[in-house]
């Protein structure tokens, strides 16, 4: 996320920059995505065959330094062309996302596994806001030492965030090498309290192949959770370029304005998934109803940010604010609104398919792991080609919002929830209590688990 972070903002300057179109904007994060959704099965039928995380690992850590230094001579030596190439090819490196699941999947017990997986994403939310502040210091530090320097050069600003990003590759893969330690075999879930809270087994039948599982009811319902959850959460991020250049006439050439937009957006998301760690381990709520209080409440949030939106009419946002802090204020609000509930949704999904996994398939859960994923990698894949459509450069050029792309969002999340609503009791419960015989929070306890895989039991 960090390395998304800091190349969006000053992409679309740098597509410009070479002279290339606006689509070629969208083309780099539709390729990237697919890229992605290609190579994230073969990693994880690789480490459902050999357990080999490591070397996963290592392998998308050498390709993203590989792709960053290229990225980084774009600028000098780079055609439109070989940015849609090279921001595709970067999909090979974030294929790594996926290894961060399943390694959890085999350290966690099922009961902590929600509380892990939002502590997870917090990291990831650090990188999403931390990306364009990065981005933006390194601008002004190169400013300050060396003037002004021409965007084109293989240090200018265009280029920085491949250089940095390629050292930071090269660090993590000599902490890696140094620090790595094998995670033990899949544990065997707990038996159930004779007090306190009473889970529910999921309805599914258990020794299930991976093709059944996929397409049981129960399991589409949470992919298409995880989907529109991607789809509003990331359309609704890769509309801020267009918009404020669109409405509010930011030159593509400064992208640390729209940084800012962006590191406010991480950090509401950040701060949402503290909110999420806190009721994972205070209220007896399960996985599922959180995970539909969520994507139901991202549905009408988008729903919210159209209406906020179209009492403006087209074309008069800066005779109306007249101030960049005001429009920035204007369109960050409601966005910021919506990213409140995006955690919520996503992590109680992700946390909720790993449990049904494991309970069908027997904890061999990388196959289904990646599939899954590339369903919510349909929605990036798919978000600027939907943008694209509704939101062309017709409209743009017209300084019109991207109004009828949130109603869509919006009508997806609330259909979403309606599905699952009606997929709910199939899924069973997996309540956060505190009344857990074994609670994963009690330090006794943390320590037998690790006693426990230590020895292999």
């Amino acid at each position: 996320f960090l390395q998304m972070s800091m190349i969006l903002p000053s992409l679309q300057g740098l597509i410009l920059h070479l002279e290339g179109e606006a689509n070629d904007y969208y083309l780099c994060l539709s390729g990237c995505t697919a890229v992605v959704m290609s190579f994230r099965p073969l990693l994880g039928l690789y480490v459902d065959k050999t357990d080999d995380l490591r070397g996963a690992y290592a392998f998308t850590l050498f390709f993203g330094i590989t792709i960053n230094v290229a990225y980084a001579m774009l600028p000098q030596y780079g055609t439109p062309l070989l940015v849609v190439l090279v921001r595709s090819l970067s999909g090979i490196g974030a294929g790594s996302e996926g290894l961060m699941f399943l390694y959890l999947n085999k350290v966690a017990y099922p009961k902590q596994r929600p509380e892990w997986i939002t502590k997870f994403a917090a990291t990831r939310s650090i990188g999403y806001f931390c990306g364009p502040m990065l981005a933006a210091f390194l601008m002004h530090l190169l400013h300050f030492v060396l003037g002004p320097v021409p965007h084109g050069c293989l240090y200018g600003p265009y280029a920085l965030p491949g250089w940095f990003l390629a050292l930071g590759n090269l660090i993590l893969a000599a902490l890696l090498t140094v620090f790595w330690q094998e995670p033990p075999r899949v544990p065997k879930p707990r038996p159930p309290p004779e007090h306190g809270t009473h889970d529910e087994e999921p309805k599914l039948p258990e020794h299930m192949t991976v093709v059944t599982f996929i397409f049981h009811p129960a399991t589409v319902a949470v992919m298409f959770g995880t989907f529109s959850g991607c789809f509003m959460g990331l359309g609704m991020e890769q509309l801020v370029p267009p918009t404020t250049k669109s409405l509010f006439g930011w030159d593509a050439d400064y992208p640390e304005l729209n940084g800012y937009v962006f590191s406010a957006i991480g950090v509401v998301l950040f701060c949402a998934q503290g909110l999420v760690l806190s009721v994972n381990r205070s209220t007896e709520i399960s996985d599922g109803v959180l995970y539909l209080t969520g994507v139901g409440c991202m549905g009408l949030g988008m729903g919210a940010v159209a209406a906020a939106w179209s009492l403006i009419p087209a074309g008069t946002y800066v005779e109306v604010f007249g101030d960049d802090f005001l429009m920035f204020l204007w369109l960050v609000a409601p966005l910021l609104v919506v990213c409140c509930f995006m955690p919520l949704c996503m992590n109680c999904c992700t946390a909720l398919f790993m449990r049904l996994a494991n309970h069908a398939l027997e904890g061999k859960v990388g196959t289904a792991q990646a599939v899954q994923m590339n369903i919510t990698s349909c929605a990036p894949l798919l978000a600027p080609l939907y943008e694209l459509w509704m939101y062309p450069e017709e409209s743009q050029a017209a300084k019109q919002a991207p109004i009828h792309c949130l109603i869509g969002m919006s009508a997806l999340g609330l259909a979403v929830f309606c599905v699952g609503a009606a997929a709910q009791p199939l899924w069973g419960t997996n309540k956060h209590g505190v009344h857990h015989e074994h609670n994963p929070d009690n330090h006794h306890d943390h320590q037998f688990a690790i006693n426990e895989r230590a020895h292999g039991g």
